[in-house]
């Protein structure tokens, strides 16, 4: 399967229900790390990420989209303008044409990953280049974990549907004391599309029929995969080594955002403008029938008086409570901003909140503080990613040998006021403090030959020194 389609499969195909812990065991014959609370949590994340929350019902509570906006938000800010460098050999052009779809396609992986508390990149050759796979945390087992938290032994979840039938394929990933790495494949047939069914011949599927049941890879001394880790802590398990979503302890708190923004959206259905009028007021059709001038504006209504002794009109336009609701909603959005690590503002109303200078830089410092986080764990995974891809390249020729150096680059602009910065970077120019190259590569993003290049055109245009003029 190509790269692309295995984002498309990653995008349309999880969020399918979590196999239990006892199908799982008695199918690879081993417990898995995750317990049942866990895996009910990922699930749960999953439901909220797709706006499909318990509580969501589409009649009387709607999702105002907080868990994907707040996930969609983080990993905007934590990959913006990110930059991923190799260079130093061949080895590393061609590395760096093998992770380039995985570069581009960051945002939206990491987006996921934030969600569901992790995701895995599992590289796999197909002969001349390394295709990625993007494994969303509910179809991703760990099995056991090291003395470090990093993950020694886990299985993946594939699965298919063919006509009426759910073929689902296990591929578990061990690696023992002695540097043995087993790859064991097995497949199932169900009915169902949450169990796993009776265990069926890997060639069911045409993509999984070259596999083989078994395989010992030489070489290996870490699992073939990276694990992008999301982080936080887990309230409900202080102990467990996996990551938690972005919005893991604001849960209750988006179901009330939710609930007061139904009442809201309500407020305004129930306090529509009606008349309400004597039925004696209206045409009928030959039927019998009322016929209404407009159906969203008139109410009939059956008089118990006589007429003429009565109103035959009355208006209906009641007041509506939408500043109490918007101050209500506001209130909880910020609660929501701090349980996420986020700054105030950022889905509350700006203007209700910080106003000074130093109560902005003191808001943004917490998402500064929450990317950073993820960025270290980002960095990890990519990393993990590369020396993987680096294996494969040389277990099966797929590039020359050699060493390769890696360089990331983020985007500092959540904490820095750009504008504010050059401020102060031109007064320290001015005083000579700071080379005017320095000046030009730190405001302008340009490299050293650049710079110097607007410095030398720059005194051929204009004697005058900008900066002290």
């Amino acid at each position: 399967m190509s790269w692309i389609a295995d984002v498309v499969d990653a995008v349309k195909g999880w969020f399918y229900r979590m196999f239990t812990r006892e199908e799982i065991k008695k199918a690879i014959g081993s417990d898995i790390a995750p317990t049942e609370e866990q895996q009910k949590q990922i699930s749960l994340w999953a439901s909220m990420y797709r706006n499909q929350a318990p509580w969501v019902d589409n009649d009387s509570i709607f999702s105002l989209n907080l868990s994907s906006t707040i996930a969609s938000e983080l990993a905007r800010a934590a990959t913006s303008e990110m930059t991923l460098t190799l260079s130093g050999s061949a080895r590393a052009t061609w590395l760096q044409t093998q992770i380039a779809p995985i570069v581009d396609d960051i945002r939206t992986d990491l987006e996921v990953g934030l969600a569901l508390g992790g995701m895995v990149w599992k590289p796999v050759p197909d002969g001349k280049n390394i295709t990625v796979s993007v494994i969303p945390a509910d179809a991703f087992y760990p099995v056991r974990f090291d003395s470090a938290g990093k993950v020694v032994s886990a299985v993946f979840v594939e699965q298919r549907q063919v006509g009426k039938k759910y073929f689902t394929k296990l591929e578990a990933h061990d690696i023992n004391k002695q540097g043995v790495y087993t790859v064991t494949n097995k497949a199932f047939e169900s009915d169902s599309p949450h169990q796993l069914g009776r265990e069926a011949q890997l060639s069911v599927i045409d993509d999984w029929a070259a596999l083989e049941p078994v395989a010992t890879i030489i070489g290996a001394d870490k699992l073939l995969f990276a694990y992008f880790k999301a982080p936080g802590g887990d309230v409900k398990d202080t102990g467990s080594p996996l990551g938690v979503s972005c919005y893991s302890r604001a849960v209750d708190l988006i179901e009330q955002a939710d609930r007061l923004h139904s009442g809201f959206l309500w407020e305004f259905e129930s306090g529509k403008r009606a008349l309400y009028a004597d039925v004696v007021a209206f045409q009928r059709k030959d039927d019998g029938t009322l016929i209404l001038p407009d159906k969203r504006l008139y109410r009939a209504l059956n008089s118990t008086s006589n007429v003429g002794e009565g109103d035959l009109f009355k208006e209906w336009s009641p007041s509506i409570r939408e500043q109490n609701y918007l101050n209500g909603l506001s209130a909880i959005f910020r609660r929501v901003e701090l349980a996420c690590g986020l700054a105030y503002g950022t889905l509350s109303d700006p203007e209700l909140v910080a106003r000074t200078a130093t109560e902005v830089a003191s808001t943004k410092q917490r998402t500064y503080s929450t990317i950073r986080d993820i960025q270290r764990s980002l960095r990890t995974a990519l990393e993990r990613l590369l020396e993987t891809m680096d294996f494969y390249a040389t277990a099966y020729n797929l590039a020359t040998k050699g060493a390769y150096n890696l360089e990331f680059e983020f985007d500092d602009s959540i904490l820095v006021d750009k504008d504010a910065q050059m401020q102060v970077d031109r007064q320290a120019v001015s005083m000579g403090l700071m080379p005017k190259q320095v000046f030009l590569m730190r405001n302008y993003g340009l490299d050293e030959k650049t710079a110097n290049l607007w410095l030398q055109q720059q005194r051929t245009e204009s004697p005058t020194d900008v900066f002290n003029a």
